[in-house]
């Protein structure tokens, strides 16, 4: 699955960390505040987009640690410690299309906004 280019999960990857982070919040396993900016820093990942990775290059571990470098530099270790990234084999043919979309985008905005 390393031949997966980044560009082809990038959308799917921070569909499933902004899943996870919503879904660690309800479950008390991340304090509402670090999941507020954790949430932030992946709208940030995701305006800035793929581009910043080379998205014609593989998905690999090289990929997955610059994502990770990058959501701890805006929103601190705690962005290392949740484990919102999924792996390629999970994010393959499911960009963007998510049954559960419009009901995460509710819970990211409810969460970031109060």
């Amino acid at each position: 699955m390393s031949s997966v280019a980044r560009g082809a999960v990038f959308d799917a990857l921070l569909a499933a960390a902004k899943a996870r982070v919503v879904d660690q919040v309800e479950a008390r396993s991340l304090a509402r505040a670090d999941g507020e900016f954790l949430l932030r820093a992946l709208i940030d990942l995701e305006s800035d987009g793929v581009l910043l990775f080379g998205p014609e290059r593989a998905a690999d571990a090289e990929f997955y640690a610059a994502v990770t470098e990058y959501l701890v530099a805006r929103a601190g270790p705690v962005a290392a410690d949740a484990a919102l990234l999924a792996p390629v084999s999970q994010l393959v043919g499911h960009a963007g299309d998510s049954p559960r979309a419009g009901e995460l985008d509710r819970a990211v905005l409810q969460l970031i906004t109060h």
